[in-house]
């Protein structure tokens, strides 16, 4: 890994004149790690620059919750180090399971030897801009592909639970027992009002006051399974839209007034 047209591979040292590759051969110690073994955790200072000669790098979150990449033959490890000067590890990273080797420079050297010189640095700044780009995109096809899983999951659960279907029968059923509500209380109305003209010669009073009762409930009711009725129809919609966006078409004006849900 320590030869010149290996370093070239390398896309930190893409840049570097073979002469300055040379010289580095000798700045380089090299270290091996067992499988599983931790190399550095989250937040802990970056002692440098390495590259991974041999196996690969797991990297993962802090606390090693959830394996983000792997780093493998060629990665670069602690650039951003030489650069920021106290810069701390941003993931942890642990040996893959058939154990690592890695070649290092601390950053004293590497400063030293290399980045003293106006020239190398610029060079060596140029290959590192260069890795930053690919590992951005790399990160953003990554995120793309986990916004993409998430949101088909998301639609399978709409599909195989028929969530809108769903959603969409109960504001009928409601719709349903309403209209029945209405009818049974306006047939109990019409005969206290029959009962009413026929007893003429009797108080009726109790009897008109049910009646009112009844219409007042009637009212009401009517009101309030009106309202729940055009709530879950603006929430047929909104799910309807979750689901537009889950596969890229285009989302629907939402019909009624959304104020419903402030009361």
């Amino acid at each position: 890994m320590t030869e010149v047209m290996s370093l070239h591979d390398i896309l930190v040292f893409k840049y570097l004149p073979s002469s300055a590759l040379k010289a580095m051969k000798s700045y380089f110690f090299s270290r091996e790690f067992k499988g599983g073994e931790v190399f550095i955790e989250f937040g802990q200072p970056m002692p440098g620059l390495y590259l991974v000669v041999s196996g690969h790098m797991d990297v993962y979150t802090e606390n090693f919750d959830e394996l983000i990449t792997k780093l493998e033959v060629g990665s670069s490890i602690g650039e951003m180090s030489l650069i920021e000067g106290n810069s701390l590890a941003s993931a942890s990273l642990k040996a893959g399971v058939d154990g690592t080797r890695i070649i290092g420079c601390s950053k004293e050297d590497f400063n030293k030897k290399v980045l003293s010189d106006e020239y190398l640095a610029y060079r060596f700044y140029k290959g590192v801009s260069e890795l930053l780009s690919s590992r951005l995109r790399n990160t953003n096809r990554i995120m793309k592909d986990r916004i993409d899983t998430v949101k088909e999951s998301i639609k399978q659960i709409f599909d195989q639970n028929l969530i809108i279907s769903r959603v969409a029968h109960v504001m009928g059923n409601v719709d349903d027992i309403g209209c029945e509500l209405v009818e049974v209380l306006g047939n109990i109305v019409m005969e206290l009002e029959q009962f009413i003209e026929a007893n003429t010669a009797i108080d009726t009073a109790v009897v008109s006051k049910a009646k009112d009762l009844i219409e007042k409930t009637i009212l009401e009711d009517m009101q309030t399974i009106d309202r729940t009725s055009q709530k879950l129809g603006l929430i047929v919609q909104f799910l309807e839209n979750i689901k537009s966006t889950l596969v890229n078409e285009q989302l629907s004006e939402i019909q009624g007034d959304t104020k419903l849900f402030d009361s």
